[in-house]
């Protein structure tokens, strides 16, 4: 049987991303000696369009929305977020134990904030592409950090007649 994390996955792999971010940090500290220095990557991540909200409550519009823009908000990221949720969700992170998978969107809520809390800075969630769809589409993505990159993940939504998100269902590899 595969691992699977039975508290924050972020949390659990904090000592190891602070040693990261630690070796980040020389590296960032030698390249500015070097006067060679990559801050780009050191940013912490803005929306890309800067929209209020999805541009439909088609599946594709409200998954761009929640990578591109509500994911990376200046002002209550994890309000934005939520918005796009129903009450009645059901989100499936395929790397828990099923008990711990947020059922509501209170337990949505509190995923997003120890996700947040135990993410390093510079820590990126990028899409890559999107299926699309009126009721359901599909998200692959990877994560950047550290100058590094992940393999890819597959986040699969489903929205209600609202065209909020009241399923979702996330795989990725955790390697670096």
């Amino acid at each position: 049987a595969a691992f699977k994390f039975k508290e924050n996955n972020l949390a659990t792999m904090k000592p190891v991303t602070s040693l990261l971010v630690g070796l980040d940090g020389l590296q960032s500290t030698i390249e500015g000696w070097l006067g060679s220095k990559d801050t780009a990557r050191r940013e912490s991540p803005k929306p890309k369009f800067g929209l209020e909200k999805p541009k439909t409550r088609r599946a594709s519009d409200v998954v761009v929305y929640l990578w591109e823009e509500a994911m990376y908000a200046e002002d209550r990221p994890v309000d934005r977020v939520l918005a796009e949720f129903s009450d009645e969700l059901v989100y499936e992170d395929l790397t828990y134990v099923d008990e711990v998978w947020p059922r509501n969107k209170e337990a949505l809520e509190m995923y997003e904030k120890e996700n947040r809390e135990n993410m390093p800075k510079d820590m990126r969630f990028v899409l890559d592409d999107v299926t699309d769809g009126d009721k359901a589409a599909c998200a692959m993505w990877h994560t950047e950090f550290g100058g590094s990159r992940s393999p890819r993940g597959i986040t699969f939504y489903g929205v209600d007649a609202k065209g909020q998100v009241d399923y979702g269902r996330v795989v990725y590899d955790l390697s670096f």
